[in-house]
């Protein structure tokens, strides 16, 4: 990808893959929304979301945040 050449065959992937935008939309509305979010990976069962867990650690990044910046203002 580097040079003159480089940059064309970049230019050649873009438009190859705008100019197969149905057949990506067709995948997306087949797939729907596997593997976005919670249930991205692979997975034997649906996994459930953790909302207890994710609560819990929303709070521990904030907290964090919120000591760095006090230790910044020192």
């Amino acid at each position: 990808l580097f040079g003159v050449a480089g940059a064309g065959s970049l230019a050649q992937v873009v438009n190859a893959a705008l100019a197969n935008q149905s057949r990506f939309d067709e995948m997306k509305e087949f797939f729907g929304d596997v593997g976005e979010g919670h249930t991205a990976g692979i997975w034997e069962d649906t996994p459930n979301e953790n909302v207890v867990f994710r609560e819990k650690y929303r709070k521990q990044i904030e907290a964090l945040a919120k000591k760095r910046k006090a230790e910044e203002m020192i």
